[in-house]
């Protein structure tokens, strides 16, 4: 894509530049608005959530996986209660939730950790990938690569 004035040329057709969005014009007919933001390309940062029963249990896990660059943070949130069956019996509990941040590329490494090592029999280990804004994205990639170059070089 090329930046001519007020316009973008795209493979075969144009779009026209206004301050809401780019419209693309196919044969002299609009036949789609697209938001600004919809054209830069975003680092995606992968969300992983988990709950345990104890803030201990949480802070070991949190702490395990920073250390170890395979998420550049974690978050502990305040207990709240969860309610759910298990093995027939209507159950309630308070947990202490974890959301942990990394890259796409240490998720699968993250999870596996998470579930080898998670207190559970078994574990809520849910994840899915964002958008991010460029600076906490490039500090996410930033912690979780530092470790993938000393794992390279050793």
């Amino acid at each position: 894509m090329t930046l001519i004035s007020n316009r973008r040329r795209l493979v075969g057709q144009q779009a026209f530049a206004d301050l809401s969005g780019f419209e693309l014009m196919v044969q002299s007919k609009i036949v789609l608005t697209v938001p600004l933001w919809l054209l830069y390309r975003m680092k995606k940062v992968c969300l992983i959530k988990t709950a345990v029963a104890s803030m201990e249990q949480a802070e070991a896990l949190a702490s395990a996986l920073v250390q170890r660059h395979l998420v550049a943070c974690a978050q502990i949130s305040s207990p709240g209660r969860s309610i759910y069956h298990w093995q027939g019996k209507l159950e309630v509990e308070e947990e202490y939730y974890l959301t942990l941040k990394t890259t796409p590329s240490r998720c699968e490494t993250a999870v596996a950790y998470l579930r080898a090592s998670h207190p559970y029999e078994l574990p809520e280990i849910i994840w899915s990938s964002f958008d991010a804004t460029d600076g906490y994205s490039d500090w996410v990639y930033g912690e979780v690569d530092a470790r993938i170059a000393i794992d390279e070089q050793e």
